[in-house]
């Protein structure tokens, strides 16, 4: 394959951006990134709440940090039904097969909601394994299990809200999951103080009761987003004929079916999404062990540091989030409408745009490290806990510019339908972690910093080694 074929040299990212194509990558990537914004105020606004609970010291903020990575799993799975559905949504609507969407789309949605009520009620059951497994204290391990049991139950609307994001960026929406992202936000900032501190009749529930109002919250969300889902016609019950199912040869469109839900559709979307999945439960699994290494150095204050540290890097996430969206839906429609090179330049133009503001971010978060600890963890008895999270805050600033690679291309990838290579970087780079963490903090007594190190290392990194791979262009020839 020839350079032009596929610009990726150093000298195509310096070329200028061509107008055209930017407003394009902008017009799918801002309100995308503002979904993603409103996603981290609500954090932000858990954060702040459960870190006003003054009474318990640090344990609070530790349960939430733990109970975070028990969400994660949730985020995980919704590569299954999101990454996958987007995919494929988004070639049949590059292909002008409108039909056909819709049909993939509504069998995506249900099997997405019948997904997240299942592992709902395995999560619901498992729940006290979670703090567990990181060594927190007893209190900081009851409050996280509150709370997870509370969000758990509302697994069903997790997953189904992910697929109904994903079909509206299929089709190039990417404003109206930011709108009900906003509406979601709005009803949890209000219910958690309420909630968590009690009013008239409702009881003080404390850190549960942040996870009830993020469940309340969501699961009103989401039937909204399905609401609006068929009033733009985007969902459809009448299977099309398998000649407008069928994508290219390979395309297997006939696997039997369980009732409402056509399993042709499950197997494409989980072809797509299983690696994604994959990635993401090794990486919280790996989170879980690193948490326990963090508890162990550094006891719950150290663990609340960490939960109040990616508070901060969520916003870096947030972007990539929309600049992600913007390639996966670039490139799964121009792959439908065989334009692969286009496919190429638009992806990389958006890693460019993306890596450019996670740099400022970064550069931010540097400077206001000892602020926005202050306003996550106030208390003054929790002093070594905002002095750890002010740390991680200035260790992973310079790396968010390289981690912001990772995000997008993950995104091109999936557009493509081709989601094991940034899989397989995801996992080699994170396995890492736990002995490097537990030598450097431990071994060579750098402290709770030294993990701090390690994870900022390894998370640029993984950016680098992933746009290497998708520079070899190979997702170019994916069939879904």
């Amino acid at each position: 394959m020839s350079d032009a074929a596929f610009p990726t040299r150093p000298d195509a990212l310096a070329a200028p951006l061509a107008p055209t194509t930017v407003r394009e990558i902008l017009s799918l990537a801002l309100p995308a990134s503002a979904s993603g914004l409103v996603m981290v105020a609500y954090h932000w606004i858990n954060q702040i709440w459960v870190g006003r609970l003054s009474d318990h010291g640090p344990a609070p903020v530790a349960a939430l940090s733990v109970a975070t990575f028990g969400t994660w799993a949730f985020g995980a799975l919704s590569a299954l039904a999101g990454t996958g559905l987007g995919a494929l949504v988004g070639r049949y609507v590059g292909a002008a097969r409108e039909d056909a969407a819709r049909y993939v789309a509504l069998h995506g949605l249900r099997f997405a909601a019948a997904l997240g009520f299942v592992v709902g009620v395995i999560g619901v059951v498992w729940a006290p394994l979670i703090p567990a497994a990181t060594h927190v204290s007893v209190e900081a391990a009851d409050m996280c299990t509150g709370y997870l049991r509370c969000f758990y139950a509302a697994g069903f609307a997790l997953l189904a809200q992910s697929a109904a994001d994903a079909i509206f960026r299929a089709h190039g929406n990417t404003r109206t999951p930011f709108l009900v992202a906003a509406c979601t936000l709005t009803a949890n900032a209000l219910l958690d103080p309420v909630l968590m501190f009690g009013v008239g009749p409702i009881p003080v529930m404390g850190v549960s009761g942040a996870g009830l109002a993020s469940a309340l919250s969501i699961t009103g969300g989401v039937i909204a987003s399905t609401i609006l889902l068929r009033r733009r016609g985007y969902l459809s019950s009448s299977r099309p004929s398998d000649a407008a199912m069928r994508l290219d040869d390979t395309t297997p469109i006939r696997r039997g079916s369980v009732p409402g839900i056509d399993l042709s559709v499950v197997f494409r979307v989980a072809r797509v999404g299983v690696p994604m999945t994959l990635a993401g439960l090794f990486f919280v699994g790996i989170y879980f062990g690193l948490s326990g290494v963090v508890t162990e150095v550094g006891g719950d204050a150290a663990q609340a540091g960490i939960g109040a540290g990616l508070r901060g890097e969520l916003v870096a996430w947030s972007v990539t989030l929309g600049f992600s969206v913007a390639a996966a839906s670039l490139v799964s429609r121009r792959l439908g409408a065989h334009r692969p090179d286009d496919a190429a330049r638009c992806a990389v133009r958006a890693g460019a745009l993306g890596s450019g503001v996670c740099a400022i971010w970064g550069a931010l978060l540097f400077v206001l490290a000892d602020p926005l600890s202050r306003l996550f963890i106030p208390e003054a008895e929790s002093g070594v806990a905002r002095a750890y999270a002010a740390d991680f805050y200035r260790i992973v600033a310079p790396c968010l510019m390289f981690q912001a690679w990772e995000h997008v291309l993950e995104g091109a990838f999936s557009g493509a339908g081709l989601t094991w290579p940034p899989m397989a970087v995801s996992v080699a780079l994170t396995v890492i972690r736990i002995p490097l963490a537990r030598y450097v903090a431990i071994d060579l007594d750098w402290g709770v910093r030294g993990i701090w190190i390690v994870i900022a290392v390894t998370a640029g990194l993984r950016g680098v080694c992933i746009a290497i791979w998708f520079s070899r262009g190979t997702w170019k020839h994916r069939r879904v």
